[in-house]
């Protein structure tokens, strides 16, 4: 009986701890080479991506979104595709913005 119990203890306990872990967002940064890399905050990014976004994918949603040691920016959205099924999509820009790869 104290197995069972024990063992019930540490999954719940498990289970707490994966779920803290996903629910928090954690921007850091590796400062090496020229640019800051590592996950940014999508506030950060450049005005002409945000434009980009908001011209060729309405109601979009940013999950994710990168600075490479290059300067260019990873950025993974999803959009609403048609009515029952959102369309995720990873674009990758250049420092200034400009679109190296849908």
């Amino acid at each position: 009986m104290r197995k069972l119990i024990f063992f019930m203890l540490v999954m719940f306990s498990l289970n707490g701890i994966c779920e803290a872990s996903v629910d928090r967002v954690d921007y850091r940064y590796e400062h090496s080479g020229k640019y800051r890399k590592g996950t940014i905050s999508p506030k950060e990014l450049p005005k002409a991506i945000v434009k980009y976004l908001d011209k060729n994918y309405p109601d979009y949603t940013i999950l994710l979104s990168k600075r490479k040691n290059n300067g260019s920016y990873f950025v993974k959205i999803r959009f609403a595709g048609d009515e029952h099924h959102p369309y995720y999509r990873s674009l990758v820009f250049d420092s200034e913005g400009r679109v190296i790869k849908r």
